[in-house]
């Protein structure tokens, strides 16, 4: 049909409709909570970086670019998903009190064990997700993000107007995660029938085994990072957070994307110069907006903060100006990446990460 040339804008369309609501949301809850709250939502970010490495360590990329896929791949990955998931979230519980401790928060441990359980849910979706992009199937898919996106929202909001206060934040995550999951396994025709094969699990490994060396190299960065930052104040780390949030609110969705479509999109290029081709009409067009994006959000920083957030927030509006020109690099980075990864180039790939 004649709007089929427009599925290459349909990922970025439904990417900022979501982030829209996700960052509507966000505005409500800095307005509505104290700094010193928000900054335990921060310290939970910090805590869950590790468990989403863990759980992006899966064999998602190599689903997404490997020519032929059975349905004994997806129930692979499936199951793989789903072990690999409940191992970190074992890990989660038995830690919450000890990280409840470090971080001289009490009330960290039940939170902690509660929004670990989206690891689960967020598992079993991938799978699902995968299958619709393979499809091509972008209009179904943004449709159960936005709306799952949309019902979780709803969810956060409703719990803290009714006074649940930084609860609300996890309540919200995880019912975005179980909406979507259910979503993913009513609307999509994907048949498991829970068949495991370690050698098919193998070569999927194989494939993104790059991906466990970055992990690895990405885990010692997240580590001098985390230890750095939790010797700050709550309040600190809650103005920190919420300029880095707000600094990487365009880069991080726009890789988003890049990851989840464009590793499918550039492995179905046979031919080198084609790819090539595509990939430099891309740079470019991306270069060229993250120029702009970049510029009105540091020359803009203190009305942007002052609209969205407040005045008591003001005193993260230095910070976030560096963060903002850290942010910018990011797309395009990855946007590199990508094209590299697809044509099996793990060695380089590797090289650039480290």
């Amino acid at each position: 049909m004649h709007y089929k040339k427009y599925y290459a804008y349909i990922p970025y369309i439904q990417q900022l409709i979501v982030q829209l609501i996700a960052f509507g949301v966000s505005i409500y809850m800095t307005r509505m909570l104290s700094i010193e709250e928000y900054g335990f939502i921060a310290i939970i970010g910090l805590i869950f970086i590790f468990p989403n490495l863990f759980i992006n360590l899966s064999i998602e990329k190599s689903m997404l670019k490997t020519q032929a896929i059975t349905s004994t791949d997806y129930s692979t990955h499936l199951i793989f998903n789903v072990v690999l998931s409940l191992v970190v979230y074992l890990i989660i519980v038995l830690t919450s009190s000890l990280l409840a401790v470090h971080f001289r928060a009490p009330q960290l441990g039940g939170m902690i064990t509660l929004l670990g359980l989206s690891l689960v849910f967020d598992a079993i979706s991938q799978v699902y997700s995968i299958k619709l992009i393979r499809k091509n199937r972008v209009l179904l898919r943004g449709k159960i993000f936005i709306a799952s996106s949309l019902l979780g929202s709803t969810v956060g909001l409703v719990t803290l107007y009714l006074g649940f206060g930084f609860w609300s934040y996890i309540l919200m995550v995880l019912s975005h995660s179980i909406i979507q999951c259910i979503f993913h396994l009513t609307l999509v025709k994907l048949k498991i029938k829970l068949v495991f094969e370690f050698n098919l699990l193998l070569k999927h490994l194989r494939t993104s085994f790059v991906g466990f060396l970055i992990f690895i190299n990405e885990g010692f960065i997240n580590s001098i990072y985390i230890y750095g930052i939790s010797s700050m104040s709550t309040n600190n780390l809650a103005l920190y957070s919420r300029g880095d949030s707000l600094a990487k609110m365009f880069s991080m969705n726009i890789t988003t994307v890049i990851e989840k479509y464009y590793l499918s999109l550039f492995s179905k290029y046979t031919s080198k110069a084609e790819l090539l081709h595509v990939y430099a009409s891309m740079r470019t067009k991306l270069f060229l907006i993250s120029i702009g994006v970049t510029s009105f959000m540091y020359f803009a920083s203190m009305p942007l903060f002052l609209v969205f957030f407040g005045e008591k927030w003001i005193l993260g509006v230095e910070t976030f100006k560096y963060l903002v020109l850290a942010a910018f690099f990011i797309p395009n980075d990855k946007l590199f990446k990508t094209m590299i990864f697809s044509r099996l180039s793990m060695r380089l790939n590797l090289y650039i990460e480290i």
